[in-house]
C-alpha cells in the first residue's frame, strides 16, 4: 500500500509540475501546470497554448518555405522543444512590392509544441535566435463590450467610430468621477438618466438648511442659476431644481457624455459610470435659450467634486474674469471640455479659446469637418458632432423621456467629456492638462481627409482606446511672443523688420529625448532667418525655452497691408510628431498708444479704437487702467 501511495504521489508531481531545467541544457524542458491558459506578468491576457508566434528576420527570407525552415539554428532548437510542426501565418503574403512602411507579413510562422508545455519557456528560447526578430503567445482577445441598449449599434455611430467599445474593455469610468452639465438643465427622471445623475450625499434634501455649506441650499442634485426669470443674477431667483423645464439642449448633452449604459433601454453614454451633474445656467423665460451664468456654473461643478465639466456654448471675445475661472477649475483639479463653435470661424470662440480648455471641433462620420464648425489655432481635437445630410446626427436622449438627433460642436464636446471621464478613472494621477493632452496626441490626424483646414483641426478625430493604450510626449509651445526688439520697437510687425519668436517648450507626458522644433510656413511673404531650435530632452512636466535661440523670420516688401500670415511649429523625435499652428497679424494700417493709464487704437483712416469696427479684432480698441 506504501509503495502505491508512494508511486501515486510520484505520479501527480509529474503531472502537474514543471521539470527544473538550466539555461544551458534542452534536455529537461518546461511543463506547465493548468492555469486556465493565463500569461503571467501580461495582466493576465488570455492565449492559445502549445502554440507560439514567431516573426523571422528579413535577411532569412529565403530559407523560409510553406511549412518548412531550413535554418539550422531553428531547426536544432526545435528538435530540442519537441516542436511538432511549424507553417506561414499568411501564406498569401510573399514580401514582395511592399510599401515603404507596410509590415511584411511574410516572415510571420505559427509554431507548434505540447499543449502541456510553459508558452514562456519556449518562446524564450525561440527569441534568442538570431534569426528571430521575436516570438510571442498567440493571444485570446475577449469580444469587445456591447452593451445592450437598443439604440447603440443601430442608430449611436459615433461610439464605435471612436472606439468607446474598445475602450469600455478596459475601463467603464467610475462612479466617483463626476462630469459637470453646464447647460440647459437636464431632464433628471429620463430612464436613461436618472441613475446616472449625481446626488450631493452631504445635503439632506428639501429641509430648508445649507447642511454641507457650501452656499447653496438643498442643492441635492445640482442647482439651477437662472430659475424662471433670473435676468439680472438675483441670488433669491437662483433654486435647487436643475431640471430642463423646455425642448432645448442639455438633456441631450448630458446623455452623450454619461448616458445609462448597459441598462436594455435607449442608449449608451460615452462615460459609461461617470456620473452627470445637473447645473442649469439658463433661465426659463428666455426665448433665446441663452446661457447666462455659466462661469458661476463652473465654479459651482469645481466646487463640488466635478472632475470633468463640460461646456457646449459659448462665443466670440475674451475676458480676463472668465480665463480666471477655467485657472480657477484647473487649479482644483477639473478639466474644461469645451465647444469650438458653430460659426465657420477660425476667430477666438471662448470659453474654448481659453487656456487650460480642450477645444473640440466637430466632424461627420466620414472624418470630414463639419460645415458649421469653427477650426483655427485654439482647436485642440476634433469628435463626431453629425451632419443631418451625412450620417443623420447625433442620437441620444431628449426632453421628457425621449430621444432625438441633433448636430452641432455642441453634440461633440460632451463626447469628449465622456472619454474624458474614463481617462481620468484609468489615469487618477493625472492633472487636468495632462487629461487634456493625453486626450490630444493620441486623437487620429485627419489633415489629409481636410487638405483646406490642414493644422486647424487640432491633431485630430479622437480616439477613446488610443486615449487609454498608448503612452506618448506631448510636447507644447507655450506662452510665445512675437517680438520686434530688433526693429523698430513699435509692436507691428513691417517689412525689413527681423522678428523673433520666444516661448517655452513643455512636455506633459512620457519623456522624450532629441526632441526638434521647426519653424515652417507656406507663405509667400514671409521669409525664415531662424527656423530650428534643438529641445534635446524633456522629462515629464518639464519645459525649455528657446529665448537665447529664438525662431526668427522678416516679411517681404511686396506683403498685403493688414495681412495674416499663418505658421506651424513642427515638433518632432523619432516617431513622435506635433505641432503647434498660430497666426501673426503684419502691416497693420493701425497702431496701439499708451499714455496716462489709457490704451488707444488709432488707425491710417483717422478711425478711433478699432480698426475693423464692428468685428473688433484688430487693435486693442479704448482701454482704461487694463479693463475691457
Amino acid at each position: 500500500m506504501r509503495l502505491f501511495l508512494l508511486f501515486s504521489f510520484c505520479l501527480i508531481v509529474l503531472l502537474v509540475s514543471p521539470f527544473f531545467y538550466s539555461e544551458d541544457n534542452f534536455e529537461f524542458v518546461g511543463f506547465a501546470t493548468v492555469k486556465n491558459f493565463y500569461r503571467q506578468g501580461d495582466n493576465e491576457r488570455l492565449f492559445i497554448p502549445g502554440i507560439a508566434i514567431v516573426k523571422f528576420k528579413a535577411e532569412y527570407r529565403n530559407l523560409l518555405g510553406l511549412r518548412k525552415v531550413e535554418i539550422d539554428e531553428f531547426n536544432n532548437v526545435a528538435v530540442q522543444l519537441g516542436i511538432k510542426s511549424v507553417e506561414k501565418m499568411f501564406p498569401n503574403h510573399e514580401g514582395k512590392l511592399l510599401k515603404s512602411d507596410e509590415p511584411d507579413l511574410s516572415l510571420f510562422y505559427i509554431v507548434r509544441f505540447s499543449e502541456m508545455m510553459d508558452v514562456n519557456f519556449v518562446i524564450s528560447k525561440l527569441s534568442r535566435l538570431k534569426s528571430i526578430e521575436y516570438a510571442e503567445p498567440h493571444y485570446i482577445h475577449k469580444p469587445c463590450f456591447v452593451p445592450n441598449d437598443p439604440y447603440f449599434l443601430s442608430r449611436q455611430w459615433y461610439l464605435g467610430k471612436v472606439e468607446i467599445p474598445l475602450a469600455w474593455d478596459i475601463t467603464q469610468g467610475d462612479t466617483n468621477i463626476v462630469i459637470g452639465i453646464v447647460d440647459t438643465g437636464i431632464d433628471l427622471d429620463h430612464p436613461d438618466l436618472s441613475a446616472n445623475i449625481w446626488r450631493n450625499w452631504r445635503e439632506i434634501p428639501n429641509n430648508g438648511i445649507d447642511d454641507d455649506q457650501n452656499g447653496y441650499v438643498d442643492d441635492f442634485i445640482g442647482w439651477d442659476f437662472g430659475g424662471k426669470d433670473n435676468f439680472n443674477n438675483d441670488r433669491a431667483k437662483q433654486d435647487n431644481d436643475p431640471s430642463e423645464k423646455k425642448p432645448v439642449h442639455g438633456t441631450h448633452v448630458a446623455g452623450i457624455a454619461s448616458a445609462v449604459t448597459n441598462n436594455g433601454i435607449g442608449v449608451a453614454g460615452a462615460g459609461f459610470k461617470c456620473k452627470i451633474m445637473a447645473v442649469k445656467v439658463s433661465i426659463d423665460d428666455d426665448s433665446d435659450n441663452l446661457i447666462y451664468y455659466g462661469y458661476e456654473g463652473i465654479v459651482y461643478a469645481v466646487d463640488n467634486g466635478a472632475k470633468v465639466i463640460n461646456c457646449s456654448w459659448g462665443g466670440g471675445g475674451g475676458s480676463r474674469f472668465e480665463q480666471e475661472v477655467i485657472n480657477y477649475a484647473t487649479s482644483k483639479g477639473a478639466l474644461v471640455v469645451a465647444a469650438a463653435g458653430n460659426n465657420r470661424s477660425d476667430e477666438f470662440h471662448s470659453p474654448s479659446g481659453y487656456k487650460h480648455v480642450l477645444s473640440v471641433a466637430s466632424v461627420d462620420s466620414n472624418d470630414v469637418k463639419a460645415g458649421y464648425s469653427n477650426f483655427g489655432e485654439t482647436v485642440d481635437v476634433c469628435a463626431p458632432g453629425g451632419v443631418f445630410s451625412v450620417d443623420g446626427g447625433i442620437f441620444n436622449t431628449w426632453y421628457n423621456d425621449t430621444y432625438t438627433n441633433l448636430t452641432g460642436t455642441s453634440m461633440a464636446s460632451p463626447l469628449v467629456a465622456g472619454i474624458a471621464g474614463l481617462v481620468r478613472a484609468k489615469f487618477p494621477e493625472l492633472t487636468p492638462d495632462q487629461v487634456a493632452e493625453k486626450i490630444r496626441v493620441t486623437a487620429e490626424p485627419i489633415d489629409d481627409k481636410n487638405p483646406s483646414y490642414r493644422y486647424q483641426l487640432g491633431y485630430g478625430r479622437v480616439n477613446a482606446y488610443r486615449d487609454l493604450t498608448i503612452n506618448s510626449p506631448a510636447v507644447r509651445f507655450e506662452d510665445f511672443v512675437i517680438d520686434d526688439s530688433l526693429g523698430n520697437k513699435d509692436g507691428a510687425i513691417d517689412p525689413g523688420e527681423v522678428i523673433q519668436i520666444k516661448g517655452t517648450f513643455k512636455n506633459y507626458l512620457a519623456s522624450a529625448s532629441n526632441l526638434v522644433a521647426q519653424l515652417e510656413t507656406t507663405d509667400p511673404y514671409v521669409q525664415i532667418i531662424s527656423g530650428i531650435f534643438t529641445i534635446g530632452s524633456l522629462g515629464t512636466l518639464q519645459s525649455k525655452n528657446n529665448s537665447d535661440e529664438p525662431f526668427k523670420f522678416k516679411i517681404l516688401p511686396n506683403t498685403p497691408e493688414n495681412y495674416t500670415v499663418k505658421f506651424v511649429v513642427k515638433i518632432y523625435s523619432g516617431s513622435y510628431n506635433d505641432f503647434v499652428y498660430f497666426k501673426v497679424f503684419v502691416r497693420p494700417t493701425f497702431r496701439d498708444h499708451n499714455a496716462n493709464f489709457i490704451t488707444l487704437t488709432v488707425t491710417s483712416r483717422g478711425n478711433l479704437a478699432f480698426n475693423d469696427y464692428p468685428s473688433n479684432t484688430q487693435g486693442k480698441g479704448l482701454i482704461y487702467r487694463g479693463g475691457n
